[in-house]
């Protein structure tokens, strides 16, 4: 998974880094320190993490056994922002 870092700077969200992300991405932001402010009943960033690889490594082995089949980014994004 790729990470990216942001600050804010006069109210906007700057990136320190140019991405190849393609216009009109979303992303979903959550503040570093939220962790700290974590309620009991949610997962510690590392958790959450570990079960973000373990689902990609799913998906991969399901890819190589034929079970699932890769589609083009151009029809994700048809059927996301198009369809």
């Amino acid at each position: 998974m790729q990470t990216w870092t942001a600050r804010v700077r006069n109210g906007r969200l700057v990136m320190d880094e140019e991405t190849d992300l393609p216009e009109g991405t979303e992303l979903e932001l959550t503040r570093v320190d939220a962790l700290d402010q974590m309620g009991e009943d949610e997962q510690p960033r590392e958790e959450v993490e570990a079960a973000w690889r373990a689902e990609i490594r799913r998906r991969v082995e399901r890819y190589r056994a034929g079970e699932a089949k890769t589609v083009p980014w151009e029809e994700v994004r048809e059927r996301l922002f198009d369809g």
